[in-house]
């Protein structure tokens, strides 16, 4: 990369967290705004299924000056408190600091047996999906320190709607092609357990195999949190 006045806003994934990708790579598409990662996998998950997105690798130890040097603004999934730790001397060293709006990834129903969400309690700005979650946040007390919030909508559907085309290329020739024939296809995709235990994976799994008629096919995608229990 060269230097640029351009990049004054960036998305961020720091550390190993494949299951913000999709949160960020659609909104760093739609803003025409690079994304940083620090990890080989989100890279090439990344160019396989966002090739659209100006993704950006620095190593771990290098990313806090190079990210403090060169942005003013990034796009987060972690708390600030996080952000903060992990570039507290990169911006002091530059008398720098970086702002960070937080970007949900997740559903407005989860989180209200867990602190997470009151780890929010130094957020400036926030994207919320509706009134819902804006309810809860204000609900975990940690909306009302917020200098602005942005109302997306469901900004991940309109991402696809746009691909459309070439994600159903990637399911027919990665995914489609490769399971026998059958009538019918069941998708399940459950959420991880969370101190809410919101996740069906346990109970449902055995059943759906068991039980799956033999003219279906079955897809599993368990959740990376839940694969990390």
């Amino acid at each position: 990369m060269t230097e640029s006045s351009t990049w004054s806003c960036a998305g961020l994934i720091y550390g190993p967290a494949p299951h913000y990708i999709d949160h960020l790579a659609p909104l760093c598409s739609i803003l025409g705004i690079p994304l940083l990662v620090t990890e080989e996998e989100e890279e090439s998950l990344l160019c396989t299924f966002y090739p659209d997105v100006k993704v950006h690798r620095i190593p771990s130890i290098e990313m806090p000056d190079f990210l403090v040097k060169h942005f003013d603004i990034v796009f987060v999934c972690t708390p600030r408190l996080l952000f903060d730790e992990l570039f507290f001397f990169a911006q002091k060293l530059r008398n720098k600091r970086v702002h960070t709006i937080w970007c949900p990834h997740g559903n407005s129903d989860k989180g209200h047996r867990s602190v997470f969400m009151e780890g929010l309690n130094k957020e400036e700005i926030s994207l919320v999906y509706g009134d819902k979650m804006i309810d809860f946040l204000k609900q975990k007390e940690v909306f009302h320190q917020l200098k602005k919030h942005i109302v997306t909508g469901n900004y991940r559907k309109s991402y696809y709607l746009k691909h459309k085309a070439f994600y159903d290329q990637i399911l027919q020739e990665k995914v489609l092609r490769k399971l026998p024939s059958a009538e019918k296809l069941l998708f399940y995709a459950p959420t991880w357990r969370d101190a809410e235990s919101s996740s069906s994976f346990f109970e449902a799994t055995s059943i759906l195999i068991e039980t799956l008629p033999p003219n279906w096919n079955l897809i599993i995608k368990p959740h990376p949190n839940l694969l990390m229990k």
